[in-house]
């Protein structure tokens, strides 16, 4: 079986952290994970308690608040975002053949076995601003659907891949596609999808990816489970009472 890699990126959610890895033990107990936390260290005692390696991402202020704890609010942080997934690969996710896009509204409830055939898969479409879709067509040759795929929360993408497409980064005019999409400066997912598009490494489908629906009382069938908030920014204490919730009792019944 094809080995499998978790980048995470965090801030401000020890709840999510300390069940996410829970479930990522539990399904891949001997796969490499490496979490990154942003503004706060809340989750610095919980890496220790499951063994996994802690990096301390020194951005923002100690007192910064932002929504849903997003790593990327301008060009610079999304470049360096991309520069802490390439350190990931080369250090603590080196002998993975695959790496997962973890972050706090990802779940993980039984052990992936297909991967994709091409460099990457997973995702919902990336809804492109319409000067960065024209650039697409008719400088880099890329159409139709190919234009479309995100690399959110869950997806997976080839480790090699994403080394040789992060390897040129310098190639790209970063400054001059922010000008033609707002999302590439905003958001991890839209920065990561831009490189990827940018280096011809192709999206597929794939079948261990689905998208939730927050609070909506849903058994899931895939293994991935993407949009799940139910720990977002809570204290650690608090987890006993989370879970208590019948909402959360019952995602944690049906998707565990």
């Amino acid at each position: 079986m094809n080995k499998i890699g978790f980048f995470y990126q965090t801030s401000h959610n020890p709840c999510a952290v300390e069940m996410n890895l829970t479930q990522i033990k539990k399904y891949h107990p001997d796969s490499p994970i490496v979490i990154w936390e942003d503004v706060s260290n809340l989750c610095e005692e919980i890496c220790k308690k499951y063994n996994v390696p802690y990096k301390k991402v020194y951005r923002l202020n100690e007192d910064t608040q932002f929504h849903q704890s997003q790593p990327v609010t301008e060009l610079t942080g999304g470049l360096r975002y991309l520069n802490r997934i390439y350190v990931s690969c080369m250090n603590e996710l080196k002998d993975a053949d695959w790496i997962i896009h973890y972050e706090d509204d990802v779940w993980i409830k039984n052990t992936l076995s297909e991967f994709p055939k091409t460099e990457w898969g997973g995702g919902l479409g990336m809804l492109w601003d319409h000067p960065l879709m024209d650039y697409l067509e008719k400088t880099l040759n890329i159409k139709g659907l190919d234009r479309y795929h995100s690399a959110c929360g869950g997806v997976v993408i080839s480790r090699q891949a994403f080394i040789n497409a992060y390897l040129k980064v310098q190639d790209i005019d970063w400054v001059e596609i922010s000008k033609m999409d707002k999302y590439v400066s905003r958001y991890s997912d839209a920065i990561i999808s831009y490189l990827l598009l940018f280096n011809k490494c192709k999206w597929s489908s794939w079948d261990q990816w689905s998208q939730g629906g927050y609070k909506d009382f849903v058994a899931y069938e895939k293994p991935i489970i993407h949009n799940i908030k139910y720990w977002y920014r809570h204290n650690i204490e608090d987890l006993d009472k989370i879970n208590s919730q019948d909402n959360v009792k019952f995602f944690l019944e049906n998707n565990s």
